[in-house]
């Protein structure tokens, strides 16, 4: 059961950071249908999305090492 929440989890994260990445790429470019200015406009949107990603990955590694390394250690700070 914990795995297929693992899993679900995983699933509903990617979802979502593949929607909030694609917006800040997709979203915030200029519009124009030729590709002769999409590339200047997608450009310029490559750092944002990028900057978003990292800010993504560091909360992730920043939760990753928030956790109790043992259950044990979970329930020795439980007690104290």
């Amino acid at each position: 059961m914990a795995g297929g929440a693992l899993i679900t989890a995983q699933r509903i994260g990617a979802a979502i950071g593949i929607a909030v990445i694609g917006t800040a790429l997709f979203g915030s470019g200029s519009g124009h249908s030729g590709s002769a200015k999409l590339m200047p406009s997608l450009t310029h949107t490559v750092q944002p999305a990028t900057v978003l990603n990292l800010a993504f990955v560091l909360a992730a590694w920043l939760c990753a090492f928030g956790l109790p390394k043992t259950l044990a250690a979970e329930r020795a700070e439980e007690n104290t």
